[in-house]
């Protein structure tokens, strides 16, 4: 069918896109919040007393880790997410004309069986055929019963002298073959109402053996549309099941993302906080070296921002 080789289409194309949102999750560059803090080496940072108290703003989170996948490719994913749930709906719509088709089948498969079972039911025509050749020889006995009882007259009024001339005879005779006439006549009726009833008889077989032939094929088809819609709908639900897992899988992913932005966010207020108590801690200098003091602490915040625009690049 057409529209089976849309659906199996349909199907490669959500396959090949599921596997590539899986492949790009996997190696998209996101790590969980706990690999995030293993990296951090805390035994390896110095803090330097030349780091001055405030510090600039941090960029976003999205410019500080620089992650493999932008938020162009999320939207990307999330629109084929969307054209997935489409193509399901469309399964899933095929799935109900499929259905609806196997409820048809049925009815028919139901209307033949009932017209079979009223074949059935109807009276034998070999029995009426049977009735009709024993009314026959019924018939026959009489007309031969009359004839020989007729010859009896004829010879018992030759033989008792009752002579009524040629005239007499003549009419016996005449009736004679009219009798036979009329039994051949009605002879020849049945007949052909017999060969009327044969030539019924064999066509109603053979339409009953068309509807057969038409029942059996019916169900052929019934089942293979029953192994059809079986494998439609497992493939749904494994769709269904990928879908969801997809979707899952997306979340999950954000809420890392979110962790980590509120760990590095919770990382980097830590070190200013730590940079102010050293600033605030530290010896106050010599008044004759006011000048000289103020041009290091200008160098150490020209060496702080450095290092700041070197990170976060």
């Amino acid at each position: 069918m057409n529209w089976d080789m849309k659906l199996n289409s349909i199907l490669n194309d959500t396959d090949s896109n599921v596997a590539k949102i899986k492949q790009r999750l996997n190696t998209a560059g996101y790590c969980t919040k706990d690999d995030m803090l293993a990296k951090i080496d805390t035994r390896n940072i110095h803090f330097s007393d030349a780091i001055p108290v405030f510090v600039e703003p941090l960029n976003s989170y999205s410019d500080t880790l620089n992650p493999t996948i932008t938020r162009e490719e999320l939207t990307d994913i999330y629109r084929k997410l969307q054209s997935q749930g489409r193509a399901i709906q469309s399964l899933h719509q095929n799935l109900m004309r499929v259905e609806a088709e196997k409820e048809y089948q049925q009815q028919k498969i139901r209307s033949l069986e009932e017209e079979i079972r009223r074949i059935h039911s109807r009276p034998d025509d070999r029995s009426l055929d049977f009735q009709l050749e024993r009314k026959m020889e019924e018939w026959r006995r009489e007309v031969s019963n009359e004839i020989y009882s007729l010859r009896e007259q004829i010879q018992r009024q030759r033989d008792g002298g009752f002579s009524h001339g040629s005239t007499t005879i003549t009419n016996v005779m005449q009736e004679v073959r009219e009798s036979k006439r009329e039994l051949y006549e009605e002879f020849e009726s049945l007949r052909r109402e017999i060969d009327n009833l044969k030539h019924k008889q064999r066509r109603q077989e053979e339409d009953l053996q068309n509807q057969i032939s038409e029942t059996k094929d019916l169900k052929r088809s019934l089942e293979r549309d029953n192994k059809t819609l079986g494998e439609l709908m497992n493939k749904y639900q494994s769709h269904c099941l990928n879908f969801n897992r997809s979707i899952h899988e997306r979340e999950y992913t954000e809420q890392e993302l979110t962790h980590v932005k509120s760990a590095v966010a919770g990382l980097k207020k830590q070190l200013t906080d730590l940079h102010l108590g050293d600033h605030l801690t530290s010896t106050p200098s010599k008044p004759g070296g006011t000048n000289t003091k103020e041009k290091r602490y200008r160098k150490k915040k020209h060496k702080a921002q450095s290092l700041n625009e070197d990170s976060d690049s």
